[in-house]
């Protein structure tokens, strides 16, 4: 026996106790106790993340020689993202890795790119015309963060199903006895 698959057989016993005390009925109290919180902690998280639903976001970024201001933007899925880039020495470019992005911005002037964040990630930005020396070191990142909604959803579905099947096998009195079998 390795240590490993003892440590899976305690973990597995002190699930079985447990089970089998609330298919006694004695832990019905403390189980429907523990859903509950659950549930609170779903819904605190779907009222928190509701910022994050899909938005524009307007950012202006300032390219020099030989650095982009902001370095770093983040966004989340689904925002729908305008870049306002303005060139304030010589002719640059850029070029945003990921989503085929590429455009020449001249001195004093500034260009609008628009595109929709739909992929969650870090992606670099770059200068895309030769500007000097250390143009290939001119760099940015932009992070998509993931879609909190989403995932907030998916936790609370997994939390309903499971404690229903736990309360309703506790109920009929068989969790107990099908843990036992296994």
């Amino acid at each position: 026996w390795s240590a490993a698959r003892l440590a899976d057989r305690w973990a597995m016993i002190d699930v079985m106790l447990v089970l089998d005390r609330i298919g006694r009925g004695k832990g019905i109290v403390l189980a429907a106790l523990a859903l509950a919180v659950l549930l609170v902690g779903v819904v605190a998280s779907g009222v928190r993340s509701a910022t994050t639903s899909p938005q524009e976001r307007v950012i202006e970024i300032t390219a020099r020689q030989f650095a982009f201001e902001p370095g770093v933007i983040e966004v989340n899925r689904g925002d729908r993202v305008v870049l306002k880039v303005r060139a304030m020495d010589v002719t640059h470019g850029f070029y945003l890795d990921g989503y085929g992005i590429r455009e020449e911005i001249l001195p004093g002037q500034e260009k609008e790119i628009a595109f929709t964040a739909d992929r969650p990630g870090r992606f670099m930005f770059r200068c895309a015309v030769t500007c000097g020396t250390f143009h290939p070191y001119m760099i940015g990142w932009l992070r998509v963060k993931p879609n909190v909604n989403f995932a907030a959803g998916v936790a609370g579905a997994a939390v309903l199903v499971s404690g229903a099947i736990i309360l309703f096998l506790a109920r009929r009195g068989r969790l107990a006895e099908d843990v036992h079998r296994v």
